[in-house]
């Protein structure tokens, strides 16, 4: 049983705790039209309040277990689709271990669709859960916008949907609307039951939809539905943007072979890491955070291993800017040709991957994104994951590789 937060741990979100307004950083984000055509000026950047922030880091839970609903969830999945794990989806589709030994980093086409995407919107209250699950769809989806698939149900392309630019610095996807389905006013959530709203219910791009204006995240107005059921206007927001599946998650292979196929991950645990990340974006584990947040990249070369002892898995915080350091890659450049003519395969023409905060200038080296981090397979290891399918379910190919691409 995963190392979930347990009750003699971690306290219940308070009741009465305020909606903390996020606070202004000094880094800026241009965000970019379609594959970076064109750039909006500089924009600031936030990160979560210290306040919230602190109540993490004092043991009250943004993130529960519920072993029950997780059991029931993967029983549905398996009488679906014939899946219960990521390992039986890689390998029933044949591509096990294909990413073994490689650096897989499937944020890069969020990024490339959507520039100025990541890190998203900045947490304001005790809603974790729901922005990993909605930046998990967004993986899923962009991953889906890659392979150039129809939907299973309506036989539809999905090509690149269109976000209000302020939509696009806030996540591309809402994570208002997945909270709107937890069924109750207080905070805190569960990773699987959130991950089922992106089946039944659908994801929420950030755009207006007549009165309602879901663009820029909001803490309080994240708290309108709970235990009052959305309206059907609301409801029928996310219907054209159905995921189809979602399986459980406990190796690093399935999580680095899950990254290398594209698909979005969200994971619940207890583990917390430090502000502070070293010269290879590393941080290290120094508290604990009853926490609900993204997976968005593995790396298993060799030489990283060396380094570690060990491969690495890159967390992608809901905290805006909370953390600082080096970004690059450590020696990734040797790997950007390859992924620069997977990229410009794809979208049909050439992508400024500078332009679009994906290589840094100065050393050539690819980048994580701001607000994520690098940490040891072992500090994650014993954390909950689900893993989305996307709009063909399961059944999507790896995309073509360019030499040792790590994009899938």
């Amino acid at each position: 049983m995963p190392d979930i937060p347990a009750k003699s741990k971690f306290q219940p979100w308070p009741e009465d705790a305020p909606v903390f307004p996020a606070e202004t950083t000094t880094q800026t984000v241009r965000v970019g039209g379609k594959f970076g055509t064109s750039f909006s000026p500089p924009v600031a950047l936030k990160r979560s309040s210290t306040k919230l922030i602190g109540l993490y880091e004092s043991g009250f839970a943004g993130a529960t277990f519920q072993p029950d609903l997780k059991a029931a969830m993967l029983d549905e999945e398996q009488a679906r689709s014939g899946y219960r794990t990521f390992s039986d989806v890689a390998h029933a589709n044949k591509f096990a271990d294909s990413f073994a030994g490689k650096l897989v980093v499937p944020y890069i086409w969020e990024i490339i669709f959507w520039p100025g995407c990541l890190p998203g919107a900045a947490q304001e209250r005790g809603d974790c859960v729901s922005h990993a699950a909605s930046g998990a769809q967004r993986t899923t989806i962009a991953g889906d916008i890659a392979a150039m698939l129809p939907d299973q149900a309506s036989g539809k392309f999905e090509w690149i949907p269109t976000v209000d630019p302020i939509g696009i610095r806030n996540g591309v996807t809402s994570s208002e609307f997945q909270y709107w389905f937890r069924g109750y006013n207080g905070d805190g959530w569960d990773c699987p039951t959130s991950a089922q709203v992106s089946l039944k219910y659908g994801c929420a791009l950030r755009n207006k939809f007549g009165p309602i204006d879901l663009t820029d995240y909001s803490g309080s107005l994240a708290g309108r539905y709970g235990a009052r059921r959305p309206p059907q206007e609301i409801i029928d927001i996310g219907a054209p943007h159905k995921l189809h599946g979602v399986v459980d998650a406990n190796t690093f292979e399935e999580l680095r072979d899950a990254c290398g196929s594209l698909r979005g991950i969200n994971t619940c645990g207890g583990q917390g890491w430090s502000s502070k990340r070293d010269q290879y974006g590393f941080s290290r584990r120094t508290t604990s955070w009853s926490h609900g947040f993204k997976v968005s990249a593995a790396d298993d070369r060799p030489k990283i291993k060396k380094i570690f002892g060990q491969p690495l898995l890159l967390g992608n915080n809901n905290w805006g800017v909370w953390n600082s350091g080096s970004r690059d890659i450590f020696e990734s450049a040797e790997e950007v040709p390859a992924i620069q003519a997977l990229v410009n395969a794809v979208c049909g023409y050439h992508v400024d991957l500078v332009a679009c905060d994906v290589v840094n200038p100065k050393t050539g080296n690819l980048m994580i994104p701001p607000g994520c981090w690098w940490g040891l397979w072992s500090d994650f290891k014993n954390r909950d994951y689900s893993v989305y399918a996307g709009i063909q379910g399961w059944n999507r190919p790896l995309l073509k590789d360019y030499g040792n691409t790590f994009l899938g």
